[in-house]
């Protein structure tokens, strides 16, 4: 029986509306208004305000282009969004952290800087401390970095995380464990230094 379209498409399912959208494309924004938000949550905390919005506009048009490989059986479409973010993401990481190493090269020593411009590179502190956390991610096989960005920040189960990825449980689990292991570490790396009482700051993901 093929789901209905039109206003009623609401009351379906993701997998039934999905499908339905192979033939009739509108209906794929009732996809995109269920998870919009969530998508965008998801994108956010990956690599922050500024290019989360792009990341899960990309993520629908890939979603949208690939529809007609969705199983209708699946009741959401929420875990299948969140693995396609977590490519668009990752691709977004990489040249993010290839355009920072190309502007270290080039800006000149601190001491060479005015004052205006010295107090310019402090207001961007922060910012480079987080694209530093980005490098450390993308130090993680591709493996680890989806296991671990589907349950920090897409808060997946570790049967949604299988069922997203296709891998067995066990292999869910070692691979988290693994993961937020390998980041602790790398994270302590680029970590700044407290001073006095006040404790250094934690990265959410761990």
């Amino acid at each position: 029986m093929e789901p209905r379209v039109g206003r009623r498409a609401v009351e379906e399912h993701d997998g039934q509306v999905i499908a339905a959208s192979v033939r009739h494309p509108e209906l794929f924004e009732v996809i995109f208004d269920r998870h919009y938000r969530a998508v965008v949550r998801f994108a956010v905390g990956r690599v922050g305000i500024t290019d989360g919005p792009d990341i899960a506009a990309e993520t629908f048009l890939r979603a949208f282009s690939r529809r007609s490989r969705f199983d209708p059986a699946h009741q959401t479409a929420l875990p299948w969004l969140f693995g396609i973010a977590v490519n668009v993401g990752r691709e977004r990481v990489r040249k993010s952290v290839r355009g920072r190493r190309a502007f270290d090269r080039m800006t000149p020593p601190s001491e060479t800087l005015s004052p205006f411009e010295s107090d310019a590179v402090d207001r961007t502190d922060a910012e480079a401390r987080s694209v530093e956390l980005n490098a450390a991610l993308a130090r993680l096989t591709d493996d680890e970095y989806q296991v671990l960005m589907l349950a920090a920040i897409g808060d997946l189960s570790y049967q949604e995380i299988s069922d997203t990825l296709d891998i067995p449980l066990g292999t869910v689990r070692s691979r988290l464990s693994r993961s937020r292991r390998r980041m602790r570490e790398l994270v302590d790396e680029v970590r700044p230094t407290p001073t006095g009482d006040e404790p250094a700051p934690r990265a959410r993901l761990f």
